[in-house]
């Protein structure tokens, strides 16, 4: 959305015929391939993330073979790091954020409609092809962020292709990129220091979203409004032009304090959430630290003041172990409260710090970690083993549904008792011992929706 909102902002771009078209991931890629040829489209743009990298892969091929002419442009994380040999020469990829590299890419197409990006010597430089090396790319930043149209604008909804039948149920939204702090297994930090949608823009936009009625916006800014402080307008602009929209959004204990704890329980929260990861001091300060005066002050109170909350930790973080994962969920359960807990496993993300140490035991270096390289999850590290990394899975996912499912019930206790951790133990450890393999994986897998089915069923 904010590419085509910046594209549609663009006066030498206003002679384009743009849309934005919802494309889902579980579609056959012939069919989606097929919708694309249909439309005859000069320029086509598809994302590359983790769960998106293949589905485009495949359209981009089926379109090389069907439409060359097309021109398809691809952006996303996954253009600094997956292999782009195996894609079809009728490709442009993007590295870093797009919007200056695609306003080249669509002067070029206008000024010569047999534009591919044939010249290597005459390419854009954040844009590289399989004539054009990504070694010889380099991302681009511009000190500011490039700014379109507000979203959801009577001029943004042009773009879409039925804006009379626009679904309200749900919307993503963002108001700041990048992160502050730099915890070494996180890919939030895009930016060397955190920059901001233009204030006018976001209130605009923040306008749009209550005029239309959308029950449901996440806010996906690492974390809301990006410095301290400019959370609280934000939620005062929802409060004031979007009140029936309930929000979701991340947060960090760091930037807490009275006001917000009070403007939180006052706003339409449908959940905040917030990485924990850890609280093990043996999890090198790289990766991640906390700051546990104020995760003690002020984690609590959200569940106290009726503030949807979820806390999230990360199962597999080098220095973590069986019994440290066991100390940070017992934490959060018995001293926070929370009204959900979701316990991830570590994914090792290329180009963060935590990557630098994959298989580092090879180079003789005490702190390591391996991984699947198939889904770049963490298998084993210097401070567990692969079958420890294998209970710590089920083990967590055990806790976190037994718990989820007890507070979604609104049960606070176990046989009249406060919930704590070992009361909890009691429940998880004959079923694990059971080992039924649909249920095991259900844990392992972080199935929360099918383990809570369990749960509701068995207790």
């Amino acid at each position: 959305m904010r590419l085509a909102a910046y594209v549609a902002g663009q006066s030498d771009l206003s002679d384009l015929e743009l849309k934005i078209l919802p494309m889902k991931l579980d579609a056959s890629t012939k069919k989606l391939a097929q919708e694309l040829i249909d439309r005859k489209a000069d320029v086509i743009g598809l994302p590359t993330y983790m769960w998106t990298s293949l589905k485009s892969r495949e359209i981009a091929q089926s379109l090389a073979e069907k439409s060359p002419n097309t021109l398809v442009v691809v952006g996303g994380p996954e253009t600094s790091t997956f292999d782009y040999t195996t894609w079809p020469d009728n490709t442009l990829f993007v590295l870093g954020e797009g919007e200056k590299s695609l306003h080249w890419i669509l002067r070029k197409r206008i000024e010569n409609p047999d534009f591919m990006g044939e010249d290597p010597d005459q390419m854009y430089q954040s844009v590289y092809s399989q004539v054009r090396k990504r070694s010889q790319a380099v991302i681009q930043i511009e000190k500011d962020l490039a700014v379109g149209i507000p979203i959801y604008s009577e001029e943004f909804l042009r773009l879409l292709e039925h804006p009379e039948q626009l679904d309200t149920t749900f919307t993503w939204h963002d108001t700041a990129v990048s992160c502050p702090y730099n915890c070494g297994y996180c890919g939030h930090k895009t930016r060397p220091n955190v920059v901001f949608r233009p204030d006018d823009v976001i209130e605009q936009e923040i306008r749009n979203i209550g005029k239309l009625r959308f029950e449901n916006v996440f806010v996906i800014d690492p974390i809301l409004g990006g410095i301290p402080g400019r959370d609280n307008k934000i939620l005062q602009w929802y409060q004031q032009y979007a009140p029936d929209t309930a929000i979701s959004a991340y947060y960090r204990p760091e930037y807490f304090n009275d006001e917000t704890i009070t403007l939180l329980a006052s706003s339409n929260i449908k959940e905040i959430l917030i990485g924990l990861q850890s609280t093990n001091p043996d999890v090198p300060k790289w990766l991640r630290s906390n700051n546990l005066a104020k995760v003690k002050k002020y984690l609590p109170q959200l569940s106290q003041k009726g503030i949807p909350n979820r806390i999230e930790l990360i199962t597999g973080m080098p220095g973590d172990s069986p019994n440290g994962q066991r100390e940070s969920l017992r934490f959060v359960i018995e001293e926070i409260q929370p009204m959900s807990i979701w316990s991830y496993h570590l994914t090792v993300i290329p180009e963060t710090k935590l990557y630098n140490i994959l298989d580092a035991d090879q180079r003789g270096q005490d702190i390591w970690i391996h991984a699947d390289l198939a889904k770049s999850r963490a298998t084993d590290a210097s401070s567990y083993t692969s079958q420890e990394m294998n209970q710590m899975l089920v083990y967590a996912g055990a806790v976190t549904s037994l718990y989820n499912t007890l507070r979604k019930r609104g049960d606070q206790t176990i046989n009249g008792h406060p919930i704590t951790l070992k009361q909890i133990e009691q429940i998880i450890k004959p079923v694990i011992d059971l080992e039924n393999e649909e249920i095991i994986q259900y844990f392992k897998s972080s199935n929360m929706k099918r383990a809570m089915q369990y749960w509701d069923e068995k207790i």
